[in-house]
C-alpha cells in the first residue's frame, strides 16, 4: 500500500511538534487529546485601532499579510482540523442507542450549532465589511470633490510663448487633500474593528462555557478509549464542532487585520518621501 503523508517520518515529526504547542497527545488518527478551552484563548484578539493592525502586518510579496506569530497559530489550528476531520470508518450495521454521556455529547453539539447560527459571525462580519465600504467611498467621492477647490499646476513649455494649464491639481495641494482622506479612511477603518470586536467578544464569551463543557465531556469519555467506533465517532464530531468555531473567529480576526493595515499603508504611500533616481553619468 503506498505511503500517505500522516505515515512519513518527516510529516509525522511535523505533526507532532505543531500538536505539543497546543499539548495535544494524538490517540487516533481522527481524534486528539487537547484542552479545547486552551486553543480558543490562543485566538489573535481584533486590533484595538487600524494603526495596531498594521503592526501585526508584514509585506510578503508585495503584499501585506498578518506576521508569523498570527499566521502559525492558523497554521496549527489546520493541522488539527486535518486530524479530527480524517474520514473515520462507519459501523451502521451495528448502530446502537447512544449512552448518557452520548446524549449529553449530541446535546452539547446542538448547542453549539445553534449558537453559531444565532451569531452568525461570518455574516456580522460581511455586513460589516458592506456597510463600511459604503463609508470608504463616501470618502473618495469627498476626496475628489476637494481637489476641485486646488489651484492648477502650470508647467513651463519652455518656449516664449505663455506657460501651458495642465488641468491638473497642484501637487502639494493635492496630496494634503489625498492625506487628509487617508486618515478619514483610517478612522473608519479603526471604528470597524471596534464594531468587530464587540461581535466577537459577546460570541467567544457564549462559546468559552460550552468548550468548557467539551473539554469535561472528552475527559469523562476518555476521548474514547474504550470506546466502539461509532461512539468515539460522536465525541470526534463534538471535537471537529468546537474547533470550527474556533476556526472561524480566527479568520475573521486574520482578514480584519489586513483589511484595516492596508489604510495605515495607503497613508504611508502619500507621505513618503518621493524617491529621485539620478540619471546615469555619461560615458567618458
Amino acid at each position: 500500500m503506498a505511503d500517505t503523508n500522516y505515515t512519513k517520518p518527516f510529516v509525522r515529526t511535523a505533526l507532532a511538534a505543531l500538536m505539543a504547542a497546543f499539548c495535544i497527545v494524538p490517540l487516533h488518527a481522527t481524534i486528539v487529546k487537547t484542552r479545547l478551552a486552551i486553543i480558543l484563548k490562543s485566538v489573535t484578539p481584533v486590533p484595538v485601532t487600524a494603526r495596531d493592525a498594521h503592526a501585526r502586518c508584514d509585506r510578503t510579496d508585495g503584499n501585506l499579510a498578518v506576521i508569523a506569530s498570527i499566521q502559525s497559530i492558523r497554521n496549527k489550528l489546520d493541522v488539527l482540523r486535518r486530524a479530527i476531520d480524517e474520514p473515520y470508518p462507519s459501523d451502521d450495521a451495528g448502530a446502537k442507542a447512544p449512552g448518557a454521556l452520548e446524549q449529553k455529547c449530541i446535546r452539547l453539539i446542538g448547542e453549539i450549532e445553534a449558537l453559531s447560527a444565532r451569531i452568525d459571525i461570518a455574516k456580522k462580519a460581511l455586513d460589516l465589511e458592506t456597510r463600511y465600504k459604503a463609508k470608504h467611498e463616501k470618502i473618495r467621492t469627498d476626496y475628489e470633490t476637494a481637489i476641485k477647490s486646488c489651484p492648477t499646476s502650470r508647467q513651463d513649455t519652455g518656449s516664449l510663448a505663455s506657460p501651458d494649464t495642465t488641468g491638473k491639481p497642484d501637487k502639494g495641494c493635492a496630496r494634503l487633500k489625498k492625506s487628509a482622506a487617508a486618515d478619514r479612511h483610517i478612522e473608519a477603518a479603526t471604528r470597524r474593528l471596534g464594531e468587530l470586536r464587540n461581535i466577537l467578544s459577546a460570541y467567544t464569551a457564549q462559546l468559552k462555557p460550552l468548550v468548557i463543557r467539551a473539554d469535561a465531556l472528552l475527559e469523562q469519555a476518555k476521548y474514547g478509549d474504550l470506546m466502539d467506533i461509532q461512539r468515539r465517532a460522536r465525541f470526534m464530531t463534538l471535537q471537529s464542532t468546537v474547533l470550527r468555531q474556533i476556526i472561524a473567529v480566527q479568520e475573521t480576526t486574520m482578514r480584519s487585520i489586513t483589511d484595516a493595515a492596508r489604510w495605515v499603508e495607503e497613508k504611508r504611500n502619500i507621505t513618503a518621501p518621493a524617491v529621485v533616481t539620478a540619471a546615469p553619468s555619461a560615458a567618458k
